[in-house]
């Protein structure tokens, strides 16, 4: 069960969650490093889908200040 707190990422998915696990389980390296790769495209396709998302909704150019 998941838990969504204030202090959540919202980026966080179950493909980030699978290899966190498999780097813990393994403690390599090379691991560590794909794990990284995951984490860094994922926070990539959501922000780009949020800059989407405001841009589509026209709120305006101040709204990706935050």
């Amino acid at each position: 069960m998941v838990n969504i707190t204030k202090h959540s990422k919202l980026w966080w998915n179950e493909n980030c969650k699978r290899h966190l696990e498999i780097y813990k389980a393994s403690r390599y390296l090379e691991v560590w490093k794909n794990f990284k790769k995951i984490v860094k495209s994922t926070k990539r396709e959501f922000s780009d889908a949020k800059i989407q998302e405001i841009s589509n909704n026209k709120k305006g150019l101040w709204k990706f200040m935050n």
